[in-house]
């Protein structure tokens, strides 16, 4: 124990503690409040991860009240699954430049005391830096392992991402306990992200102007922290001081002295400075601007000053051809923190698609009648006579409109300067997915020469087919589900598509890739589905569920168009939770049966169904003598269409029947195997007897005969 030399009592409903170190640095503190009976301490849970007072210490549960210098008793009402991030453990990097794959890792840690499920965790990039991750900003998605409880586990992930700054969110699915459940971290990506760009910059200052300076300016949609941040000649950047928050579109000053600065320009634009200054070659340099995390933000490259005290300014309105970096035109020799005085000479002639310039509609009639509306503004300041549209289907996919994929040219009316005229069009475009480009002929501004879209047309594009179902769940199981398998040839991400009736369909509204031959799963509900047949099937959730009829429907499952991919009608369900399966191996359209499979359905797995197709039905056994005291077993082959139903039974030489195999029981085309029992569970007796299988319609009967041999 230890007395201090004085002691100031504390409150008891509410005061302060403060612990400090032998030279008064603050070790701890603490401001507690709350009334607690007599005699009763207050104990710190050492696992929580919260910062205030109510998260932090709780009453003593101990029977003595108190526990000095002995473990504390207190902690928090535990949870059954408490999954949470690790706190400062997420970690983001960009291994080198140019790279545009950020890596992440972070622990996750299970502070529940049970075993969860596969940890979720989910994946934003915060674009609109709202602190939500919303469907629009989806990355991606990580099934992890279940962890038992108080366990813990690193996870790794590769995350591909535009050039430029990105605030991703990490969230986990909703548990017991919330606050645990985001992590976020910010960096940038990319060689040159261009956040913040050098404007404008005097390299060569004479007279009384005693200070070299750059100007620079956020382009970014969002307000950047310039702290961190460094400027400077190719060879070394220095760290800027008292760095302030630039707004979207504000201009800032680095001086090599802010005092020559502001007694040369005046006080209206207030300069930055650094610790150092790395001065800028009369005779040409480069200008380095890096942000917080050394990624490079802008460079520029120089060949000399105007002199004169002019500055250089960049022609922030630009185009393709025309000079970006030129002498001030101000009088005053340049713009600090203004705009510059630069402007890029006008074009003549600039035809241009207008944002979102083509659109297209299926027509409602014909599916494979597209309708088109094109905006074509003149950006140029002579009037246009008239231009042509050229419309490509870009067939290999490549980007680029080449001259075996063009489908027709458009004309359209003179337009005036300043003008935007609309062209209307209609193309037949055969069944399939297209992604169509409209062209204008090259002129002075080419970056607004082309635009594109994608479509699909035609009514049954089979892309992705619906390969097995169950619409009539019975006892545990208290979900319908529908299968569906990519069988395109290529990823396609299923964001947008949409299933149900002939009624309704409700769409997938979070981004999910199903590659070549992948099978996912469309469930009512989830978690019933997962907890029936297990976690080893890819569940893809619809905004909403149209239940199917027992006694019949028809699904339908429509892409991001609303083109119609796949279809399927059926009268009735197979019962005892048995699916309805696609065979997979025919061709033929009403190629369905009920499942085979002892399980009653293959989710996620090739179909039981999917023999190869016979019509015709034959019974052989592939030997007829065999020990079952030694552990063999009598194999047999079954031809016949299928899902066809036959009862399989096995008799004694004086027709006593000894052994029921198959009870009306689906079979499809394959092998099987009779382990030699009898209805009574033991070895039939060495001897000779007949197998008898007959189908369920009466239309094949067969009999064969075996031997039960002793072992060897």
């Amino acid at each position: 124990m230890i007395q201090p030399a004085t002691w100031r009592s504390l409150g008891n409903t509410q005061g302060a503690i403060a612990l400090r170190m032998h030279l008064g640095a603050l070790s701890d503190s603490v401001e507690y409040r709350g009334a607690i009976e007599a005699g009763r301490s207050w104990e710190r849970d050492f696992d929580s991860t919260g910062t205030a007072f109510e998260s932090l210490f709780y009453r003593s549960t101990a029977i003595c009240r108190s526990t000095p210098c002995n473990d504390n008793s207190a902690r928090p009402v535990p949870v059954a699954v408490d999954i949470a991030f690790v706190p400062g453990s997420l970690r983001l990097e960009c291994d080198s430049v140019g790279v545009t794959t950020i890596a992440a890792s972070f622990w996750l840690v299970n502070y529940g005391y049970r075993e969860s499920g596969a940890a979720a965790v989910h994946v934003f990039d915060d674009a609109d830096r709202d602190g939500v991750g919303s469907a629009s900003e989806w990355m991606l998605d990580y099934q992890g392992e279940a962890l038992a409880g108080g366990d813990s586990a690193e996870v790794t992930l590769s995350i591909s991402a535009n050039t430029g700054r990105h605030r991703i969110i990490f969230q986990l699915d909703d548990d017991e306990v919330l606050a645990n459940n985001i992590a976020t971290g910010e960096i940038t990506v990319g060689p040159i992200t261009r956040e913040v760009v050098i404007t404008e910059f005097l390299a060569d200052p004479t007279g009384e102007l005693e200070s070299e300076w750059i100007e620079i300016r956020n382009v970014a949609a969002y307000p950047i922290d310039l702290s961190g941040w460094k400027v400077g000649d190719l060879s070394h950047q220095n760290l800027m001081e008292a760095a302030p928050i630039l707004e979207p579109g504000e201009y800032c000053v680095i001086a090599q002295d802010k005092i020559a600065f502001t007694g040369y320009y005046g006080n209206s634009c207030q300069p930055l400075f650094c610790k150092s200054w790395s001065s800028l070659n009369n005779g040409g340099d480069c200008i380095v601007l890096r942000d917080e995390f050394g990624t490079i933000s802008d460079s520029v490259s120089y060949s000399g000053g105007a002199g004169e005290n002019r500055s250089l300014e960049l022609n922030e309105a630009a185009v393709p051809g025309l000079p970006h970096w030129n002498p001030s035109r101000s009088t005053t020799g340049s713009t600090p923190c203004g705009a510059n005085s630069v402007l890029p000479a006008p074009a003549a002639h600039d035809a241009g698609f207008v944002e979102n310039g083509m659109t297209i509609r299926k027509d409602s009639l014909d599916a494979e009648l597209i309708h088109f509306t094109i905006d074509v503004a003149n950006y140029g300041y002579l009037k246009l006579e008239r231009t042509s549209i050229d419309i490509f289907d870009d067939r290999n996919h490549n980007g680029v409109p080449d001259d075996d994929e063009l489908l027709t040219t458009v004309e359209t009316g003179s337009i005036e300067s300043g003008d935007t005229t609309t062209v209307a069009f209609s193309l037949q475009i055969p069944t399939g997915r297209h992604r169509l480009i409209s062209r204008l002929p090259d002129d002075e501004a080419v970056d607004n020469n082309m635009c594109r879209v994608e479509i699909s047309t035609g009514t049954l594009l089979r892309e992705i087919i619906v390969t097995e179902f169950l619409a009539d769940p019975t006892g545990e199981l208290e979900s319908e589900w529908i299968e569906i398998r990519n069988v395109s040839g290529r990823t396609i991400d299923f964001r947008g598509w949409s299933c149900g009736d002939l009624a309704t369909q409700h769409a997938v509204e979070l981004s999910r890739t199903l590659a070549p031959d992948e099978y996912a799963i469309l469930a009512q509900d989830s978690a019933a589905f997962a907890s029936f047949y297990g976690d080893g099937c890819a569940i893809i959730a619809l905004s909403s569920w149209s239940s199917l009829n027992n006694g019949g429907d028809c699904i339908v499952l429509c892409d991001e168009f609303g083109t119609i991919s796949d279809s399927v009608s059926y009268s009735d369900g197979a019962g005892e939770n048995r699916s309805i399966e696609r065979n997979e191996s025919a061709i033929e359209a009403a190629s369905w049966y009920p499942s085979t499979s002892l399980s009653g359905a293959t989710p996620c797995g090739a179909n039981s169904v999917s023999a190869e197709y016979s019509g015709a039905t034959s019974f052989v056994l592939l030997h007829r003598v065999f020990a079952p005291t030694a552990g063999e077993e009598l194999h047999f082959a079954i031809q016949c269409p299928p899902a066809s139903r036959f009862t399989i039974e096995v008799f004694d030489m004086v027709g006593r029947r000894q052994r029921v195999i198959a009870d009306d029981k689906y079979f499809s085309s394959g092998e099987s195997s009779y382990d030699g029992l009898s209805d009574f569970y033991s070895h039939l007796p060495v001897g000779a007897y007949i197998i008898k299988v007959e189908s369920e319609d009466g239309s094949f009967s067969q009999k064969a005969g075996f031997a039960v041999a002793p072992p060897k």
